[in-house]
């Protein structure tokens, strides 16, 4: 996401958008281009678009100066969708952003402590959360800002993270400091550093008439036939996966408080997923890593545990591991359990996308087999209004 617990995707899976400069149409890097504020603001739509002429299906391929263009919809509070929302920086001052640093993964080893002695354990997840604290240095930080190259103002370097946790399309912090938590926080040599950094958050955004689930909505369907699929142990019902949809601002916000919880329990399903990889998904300390990420959640309120339960975002090399009742990829109901899962009204999404300019949602890598069912395709193409950047 790397360092188990030093990049987190535990709610929604894209960090900030920001776009430097436009780059050339045949550079084959992924360039984020633009912000998309929907109409549909009561609900949060907000559109990350990037650009990328590399190879990939439905496409030509690499380097043929036809970008293919992917829009990726999250959800976020009313009016949000500009990244300079809830950003706040550190001028100058390297201790602080150590403390605070520190302070966002003590948060998270405390909610590790809170739930007891499957959390303790060696290279379980205090332990992994307290190594991440002690590695923190000034030094560190001093050496990534003068390494960085047209950008003097940071959230994250080698062996420091001020926003850990990556949250309804931002990195959010979870330092307590009511001053950090939940925004998104830099560290910026110079005031005028942190002026060009805002500034540059207001480049390539436009508004759009429309909504994430009816522009996205091949991609929707396609994950509600996944959650449904009952060999994957998922344990929803069929009426909760055909209901499934994009999270909203009130889950946001109630899972956002929960946010140092979430960091522990991603840590501890990392670990986890580690052992299970390696074929030690039924060793003593794997058994222990679930017990503490279900214990970790168990400590958080109804509603964020619903939120857990019904949240379908499964992607461990990004460091997301919610999967209903097969949380955990080993035993059924080892974390989130198979009567919390069937309670489950609504599966919920993190995001939805879809694709335009270079692409065929017809061409076979583009279909997908899922259940018994062939050629589902799981992602269509955007409305003609989408930008070409």
């Amino acid at each position: 996401m790397k360092k188990n617990v030093m990049k987190f995707a535990a709610v929604a899976a894209l960090t900030v958008a920001l776009s430097a400069c436009k780059k050339s149409e045949s550079d084959d890097d992924t360039i984020t281009l633009a912000l998309l504020y929907l109409v549909d603001q009561t609900s949060g739509n907000c559109v990350t678009i990037t650009k990328n002429d590399a190879a990939h299906s439905g496409a030509a391929g690499a380097g043929d100066g036809k970008p293919t263009y992917t829009a990726t919809g999250t959800t976020r509070p009313k009016a949000a969708c500009g990244g300079a929302y809830n950003v706040v920086a550190i001028i100058n001052d390297v201790e602080a952003v150590v403390t605070s640093v520190k302070a966002g993964y003590q948060a998270a080893k405390d909610k590790a402590d809170a739930a007891g002695d499957n959390c303790k354990g060696a290279n379980q997840t205090s332990s992994s959360l307290q190594t991440t604290i002690d590695a923190v240095t000034a030094l560190k930080v001093q050496q990534s800002i003068a390494a960085s190259t047209g950008n003097s103002c940071l959230a994250l370097g080698t062996g420091w993270n001020l926003s850990p946790l990556n949250f309804g399309g931002a990195s959010i912090s979870v330092d307590p400091n009511p001053a950090y938590f939940g925004k998104t926080v830099y560290a910026c040599s110079s005031e005028e550093a942190k002026t060009l950094l805002l500034a540059s958050f207001k480049l390539n955004t436009t508004t759009l008439a429309g909504s994430v689930a009816t522009d996205m909505a091949t991609d929707l369907a396609f994950k509600q036939k996944t959650a449904a699929v009952t060999a994957s142990n998922f344990k929803w019902t069929a009426d909760a996966a055909a209901k499934g949809r994009l999270i909203n601002v009130t889950e946001l916000t109630t899972a956002g408080k929960s946010g140092a919880a979430l960091i522990a329990f991603t840590t501890a399903a990392a670990i986890n997923n580690q052992l299970v990889n390696g074929g030690g998904g039924a060793t003593a300390a794997a058994v222990a890593a679930r017990a503490c990420a279900k214990a970790i959640l168990a400590n958080e309120s109804a509603e964020a545990q619903g939120i857990a339960a019904a949240l379908h975002n499964n992607d461990p090399a990004a460091l997301t591991f919610f999967a209903g009742a097969a949380t955990g990829n080993f035993t059924t109901g080892d974390i989130i359990t198979t009567a919390q899962a069937e309670s489950v009204k609504e599966v919920l999404f993190s995001s939805l996308q879809c694709k335009y300019g270079d692409f065929d949602e017809e061409a076979a890598g583009n279909k997908t087999t899922v259940g018994t069912e062939t050629n589902v395709k799981n992602i269509g193409t955007c409305p003609a209004i989408y930008p070409k950047i």
